[in-house]
């Protein structure tokens, strides 16, 4: 079994990585939980529509970007990295 990244998921997790090294930092998710929303709407929609994020492992049919749990595991484990 071979388990390498590919050159495709290598992107993934240092793409992750930088966004989430400049926007997840401990300041800025507090000051998103204590906002009136609780949340921060824009970094939301930011890793929802531009990164796709949202629809990693979703099939292109349902708009998503059909890729795959390995791809879904890789952004899990850089925000769990943050």
């Amino acid at each position: 079994m071979n388990i390498t990244l590919s050159d495709e998921q290598l992107a993934i997790a240092e793409s992750a990585r930088a966004f989430l090294d400049e926007h997840g930092s401990s300041a800025r998710l507090r000051a998103a939980i204590e906002s009136a929303d609780g949340w921060d709407a824009e970094q939301w929609r930011v890793m929802a529509q531009e990164m796709g994020w949202l629809g990693v492992a979703a099939p292109e049919r349902f708009g998503g970007s059909d890729l795959g749990l390995v791809e879904l595991a890789i952004l899990h484990e850089e925000a769990g990295r943050t």
